[in-house]
């Protein structure tokens, strides 16, 4: 018996120490179990859980509830990536992926939820970054394009200009040359 609450401890300090949101529930949606980080998300101790639905104490869409039921049926796991969720007018990410639970007792499912916030911004200012390297680089091909024939049209009107300044005694005798 002491060997069985030692391992349940162990199993609940690993669940506990776990960055991801953690529910274990069974067949009729009921809540078997929850991490600390869930308690944090909710409020809500993970006692005061056990046996209530989890649609009743934890925010579930209906996409992640038909998620779940769809893992009920098939007895695989299934994954949503880039859940956009609006909390305090501030957006966030999520990716849910619910496993299939199957033990001697009970059938059910544990819903992995992790925050992907942090990580959705620095691919969007990557993205920002790369869109801003590539305008550049257009932005540098169009001044080199420009330049080319600036450069020659500048350089030739050099020439012209002189050629035809008084000063100098070549264009003079040139000028008398041709009439």
């Amino acid at each position: 018996m002491r060997e069985t609450v030692n391992v349940q401890n162990l199993l609940k300090n690993i669940t506990d120490s776990m960055p991801s949101s953690l529910i274990a529930i069974d067949q009729d949606m009921k809540v078997i179990q929850w991490n600390k980080k869930v308690e944090q998300t909710t409020a809500v101790n993970a006692r005061n859980a056990e046996g209530q639905a989890v649609t009743e104490i934890f925010p579930l869409t209906s996409k992640e509830i038909d998620l779940i039921e769809k893992t009920f049926k098939d007895g695989i796991p299934h994954t949503q990536s880039r859940i956009l969720k609006n909390e305090k007018n501030e957006k966030k990410y999520e990716d849910i992926t619910i496993y299939p639970l199957i033990t001697n007792h009970v059938k059910g499912a544990v819903i992995r939820i992790d925050d992907t916030t942090e990580k959705m911004r620095i691919e969007e200012m990557m993205i920002q970054s790369e869109k801003m390297l590539s305008i550049g680089g257009l932005a540098a091909g169009m001044a080199h394009e420009i330049n080319n024939p600036l450069s020659g049209i500048i350089g030739n009107t050099d020439v012209l200009k002189n050629r035809l300044s008084m000063d100098l005694p070549v264009n003079i005798k040139a000028a008398k040359e041709a009439g």
